[in-house]
């Protein structure tokens, strides 16, 4: 509005500069600029968190998550179809109306299933389990169903063979501990404190982009007193479409960064003292 308005002439003629504009536009910028760090170090990680914690119980539901009486219900992968007639209690007293087996907090899954069946291939060997009944039994490494006084029919499909075993009892792994996978938490739902105490080229990485985005949204924000100038004879479109451009090339370089540290090709420093430093050197 100011150049619009030859305000800027004026402005300039008195012998002040651009630079003035620095103080008034950080006293209106600073609690914008604070509330995107905050998000970045501290709303970002949590959020991203959560949402990695829903994905990993989704992928990790066990077969017996998707297991409904009296239907016969495929695994995650396909690989693995069950069957299960029933459910009773301890006392081998069978409820089929009991609407299916899901999860751990359930106390149903306690319960003995009654007809047990399960189908599932292995490479090129068709395995089928029967089993009278069955229950559910959870350790450290998992959450078995152990089937009991059963057969088991393995036909391998490349030789022909068919092998038959019987069995009082036998356990079928139905979901892992998504404990064991807390070591395989991904770098941006780590907090801030937890990748500068494990600073391996990852946790280097996603700090870089964090503390990154905090300072392009200052650098940004010194940008634009220069993409400010304007022609008052010509539109605005040239302002616009070079702030664009600005702002899309220094995310990319910052995405760019994130890979560099990742793969251990530029320091964490130098790379945010290059980008970063330097651009707000130029300005």
């Amino acid at each position: 509005r100011m150049y619009r308005e030859s305000e800027m002439a004026v402005w300039f003629a008195c012998g002040r500069g651009l630079s003035s504009f620095i103080s008034p536009v950080l006293r209106f910028a600073w609690p914008i600029l604070l509330t995107i760090a905050a998000l970045l170090l501290a709303v970002w990680p949590w959020t991203a968190e959560q949402t990695s914690k829903l994905r990993s119980q989704y992928e990790q539901r066990g077969d017996l998550d998707r297991v409904s009486i009296g239907q016969f219900q495929e695994n995650a992968s396909g690989s693995r179809v069950f069957f299960v007639e029933g459910m009773g209690s301890d006392d081998g007293v069978a409820s089929p109306s009991t609407p299916s087996v899901t999860s751990t907090a359930n106390p149903a899954i306690n319960r003995r299933a009654k007809n047990v069946f399960v189908s599932e291939t292995v490479g090129q060997t068709q395995i089928i389990t029967a089993a009278r009944s069955g229950r559910v039994h959870r350790d450290d490494t998992g959450q078995f169903i152990v089937l009991q006084n059963g057969q088991r029919t393995e036909h391998d499909g490349k030789t022909g063979q068919v092998k038959l075993i019987e069995f009082q009892e036998y356990a079928v792994l139905a979901k892992s501990d998504p404990a064991n996978s807390a070591s395989s938490q991904p770098a941006k739902s780590l907090n801030t404190l937890t990748l500068i105490r494990q600073p391996t080229p990852t946790n280097l990485a996603e700090l870089s982009w964090r503390i990154g985005m905090a300072l392009a949204a200052l650098n940004l924000t010194l940008l634009a007193i220069l993409f400010s100038a304007v022609n008052p004879r010509a539109g605005r479109g040239f302002g616009i479409a070079l702030a664009l451009l600005a702002f899309v090339t220094y995310y990319n370089l910052q995405n760019l960064g994130y890979a560099r540290i990742a793969n251990g090709q530029t320091h964490f420093a130098s790379w945010l003292t290059l980008l970063h430093g330097g651009l707000f050197a130029f300005i």
